[in-house]
């Protein structure tokens, strides 16, 4: 089963998004922050990493050019959630770092949808 590192700051969000994406037959490694996500992203090679951009330490888009700026994470896909209120909305820059993205509230089957679709296109992991 592939594995989704899933960050999110918001525990009840974090329980929430984990359970749906567990019931859809993926394994789910959590963090509850950016610092925390470079740290498990690096240990434990996710296939996929879905992380929202309002973290509590690092802004998620710094996350998010950490992640694809190391050498061990850079070829990971990343999906990034974010709010896009008015002036809150990312640049095409860094929306360009990211594989896939998804507006606040979150619509779990395009959010599941859009992870199937990544992890189609990544060959198999050795078991």
């Amino acid at each position: 089963m592939p594995w989704v590192l899933l960050v999110e700051g918001n525990s009840l969000k974090r329980d929430l998004i984990s359970r749906r994406l567990q019931a859809q037959g993926l394994n789910v490694l959590l963090a509850v922050d950016g610092s925390q996500a470079l740290e498990v992203a690096r240990r434990e090679s996710p296939d996929v990493v879905v992380l929202d951009t309002d973290l509590p330490d690092i802004d998620g888009w710094e996350a998010v050019r950490a992640l694809k700026e190391d050498e061990a994470t850079h070829g990971i896909p990343v999906v990034a959630i974010a709010a896009e209120s008015a002036g809150n909305a990312p640049g095409p820059g860094l929306r360009s770092l990211v594989e896939g993205y998804e507006t606040k509230p979150v619509e779990m089957p395009r959010l599941i949808g859009t992870i199937q679709a990544l992890l189609e296109r990544q060959p198999a992991r050795p078991v």
